[in-house]
């Protein structure tokens, strides 16, 4: 199985609170992704992770945006440096 990518889109930093249907959403094997049904012009806060049959590695870096249509270069550069890592495996 190809690495995929999980999504999460929080409320808040902690990852506590979130979107109805992006906890730990996985978006395949994929370099971006649309994040749809979210309103604007509220913060919300997003991590990827890499995911293959050794089980998900560490989640990114946390992106802010209030504008979901703002985030598609930032998670395409994220995810490009978490496939370059997962394709040799989980350790």
């Amino acid at each position: 199985m190809p690495p995929h990518t999980c999504l999460d889109v929080a409320l808040d930093a902690g990852f506590t609170s979130y979107e109805s249907g992006y906890d730990n959403l996985d978006v395949g094997y994929t370099t971006s992704y649309a994040v749809t049904g979210v309103p604007e012009a509220t913060l919300y806060y997003y991590r990827v992770r890499g995911k293959n049959t050794g089980g998900a590695g560490p989640s990114s870096n946390t992106i802010t945006r209030d504008n979901p249509q703002k985030l598609f270069s930032d998670i395409q550069r994220a995810n490009h440096t978490l496939v370059r890592q997962f394709e040799g495996g989980i350790e």
